[in-house]
Parts: C-alpha cells; sequence; structure tokens
C-alpha cells in the first residue's frame, strides 16, 4: 500500500509551521542561554505559570544543571504538588501556590479533571485558564473541565515576598491572562534583561494595547511565533537580533507562498 503523498499547498503548510517552530525554539532557547552564560550560570529567574515543572517547560533542565535561584507559581494542586517535589532539595528556589494577576483576591480557574486526563494527550495538562472555553476550544468535552477557586497575588506581591532586587529572566505562560500580568509588573523597580511569554492567543487589538503599556517604561516588544518577547529598549544586541529575526516567518511564508 503506497503512501498518499499531500498536495502542495497543505505540503507547504507543514513545512512553514516546522520551520517557524523550529526557528522560535531555538531563539527562545538562544536567549535564555546567552542570560545564563552572562550571568556564569547564577540566573535569577521568575516563572508564572510553571505547570509540574517538566510538561513543555523551557526553563526545565537548566535550573536542573546551573545554580539558578528565583520563583515559580503554579497555582493548580496536583501541578503544585510536583513541583514541590521536584524542587524539594533547591533552598534557592521559592514556590508559591497562587494566581498572578492585576488584583489580589481570588480567581476561578478551569483545568482538564484528574479522572479524564488520562484520555487526553500531556499537552492539556497545560491549558489551565480563567476561561473554560479555552479548554472547550482544544477538544476538552464540557464535562472533563473541573474548576477551582485560587487565592491571587499581584506581581509587586510576589516580587515582595520573594525578596527580587532583580531579576535576569521571567517567563510568563497563563493561556491567556498574560496581559493583566505584564500591565501589573513593576517593570520600573525590577526589570528583567528579557521577558518571555506565551503570545499565540493575542489578537492584534491585545498585542498594540501590550505595546501601549510596555513602550512608556521603555520596553520594546517583539513577537515570534507563538512567543512575545520585552526587553529594555537600551539593549542594542537582543532588541537588534529579535528585530531581524521578526522578519524570517513572513520570509518564509513568502517563499514557500511562491509556485
Amino acid at each position: 500500500m503506497t503512501s498518499q503523498v499531500p498536495e502542495p499547498a497543505a505540503r507547504r503548510a507543514h513545512i512553514r509551521r516546522d520551520l517557524e517552530g523550529g526557528l522560535v525554539h531555538h531563539v527562545r532557547k538562544g536567549l535564555i542561554g546567552g542570560i545564563n552564560r552572562e550571568r556564569q550560570g547564577h540566573v535569577r529567574f521568575l516563572q508564572i505559570g510553571g505547570n509540574d515543572g517538566v510538561l513543555a517547560d523551557p526553563l526545565f533542565g537548566w535550573h536542573k544543571e546551573h545554580p539558578w535561584t528565583g520563583a515559580i507559581v503554579e497555582p493548580v494542586p496536583n501541578y503544585f504538588a510536583k513541583l514541590k517535589s521536584l524542587h524539594a532539595d533547591r533552598s534557592g528556589i521559592q514556590l508559591f501556590q497562587c494566581a498572578v494577576s492585576d488584583t489580589p483576591g481570588e480567581l476561578t480557574l478551569w483545568f482538564v479533571g484528574s479522572r479524564a486526563a488520562s484520555r487526553y494527550p500531556d499537552w492539556t495538562q497545560g491549558l489551565a485558564s480563567s476561561s473554560r472555553e479555552h479548554l472547550l476550544r482544544h477538544g476538552v468535552a464540557h464535562e472533563d473541565c473541573e474548576q477551582i477557586v485560587v487565592p491571587t497575588k499581584t506581581p509587586e506581591q510576589i516580587c515582595a515576598e520573594a525578596s527580587f532586587e532583580r531579576i535576569d529572566l521571567m517567563c510568563i505562560d497563563v493561556e491567556g491572562h498574560e496581559l493583566p500580568i505584564l500591565r501589573a509588573f513593576p517593570f520600573e523597580r525590577v526589570r528583567p534583561a528579557i521577558t518571555i511569554f506565551e503570545a499565540w492567543h493575542m489578537d492584534d487589538a491585545t498585542r498594540a494595547t501590550l505595546r501601549d503599556v510596555l513602550d512608556p517604561k521603555g520596553l520594546q516588544l517583539f513577537f515570534l511565533g507563538e512567543d512575545g518577547y520585552a526587553v529594555d529598549r537600551d539593549d542594542f544586541v537582543r532588541t537588534g537580533l529579535l528585530r531581524e529575526l521578526e522578519e524570517y516567518p513572513p520570509v518564509i511564508s513568502r517563499i514557500l507562498a511562491s509556485p
């Protein structure tokens, strides 16, 4: 039996997705590696949305192999328990079991229920969101969505409780709640060298709003694939690199769109 050869348009779409995905992965890894080299392995980090510390975690391995210090925030109890076990012997990594938002209080989170989790791919573990529709859009059945009310802290509170005077790297992956966190983050006092956040779900209006929020703080915003990056405008090396890399996906698309 012969395998079916994809139509040219579909084949080009697959190639484009693979190329862009590979580019994003290597850019993210390169930027994190650059920070690690600059700090000689002593990176101070903040991760908001840590999940279990392993699944699709861009920082997994870095703080395991190097003496990184910092804080990880994760609100879902069973994910937090795994984080706690993973970092049990790391006194330099603080763990916060809460959500982060622009106001303190409480937040309702939706996630794939533990009894239904085995029926779904592993990546659905990373879908915990304040919106049940977010899970439904990813194919989770209505009856498999479980909710929990979790406490929230502001970025200012997290930085104060973690005694942050400096952050080299901040990673945010909160399934659509990135804007309130970035809007409330005290960049004037604690300024990460680079902030990496999930951005694939941001529409043009949200991206424009985020630019308006970060520009007065002296931060330049870049989008590459599913990631967003916020970098100090005066960091000419990183801003120059990211400005060039932003052009690559459109170039790839134009090439693959040609006959």
